[in-house]
């Protein structure tokens, strides 16, 4: 990515790996990375949040 994403621009990894598996959701529990919810149609959830919606 050439312009930083995160508030940590070493998340920006992460963000990059999704785009390219085409991922929807990340899990996580980054304070900086969950800042970036809803960027490039990317969902970020903390793992609780996951287990509720999704496992519970």
């Amino acid at each position: 990515m050439k312009e930083p994403v995160s508030r940590d621009a070493d998340d920006d990894k992460f963000i990059a790996t999704a785009l390219a598996a085409k991922c929807k959701l990340i899990v996580s529990g980054d304070k900086d990375l969950l800042t970036v919810d809803g960027c490039f149609s990317i969902e970020l959830i903390k793992p609780n949040e996951f287990v509720n919606k999704y496992l519970a």
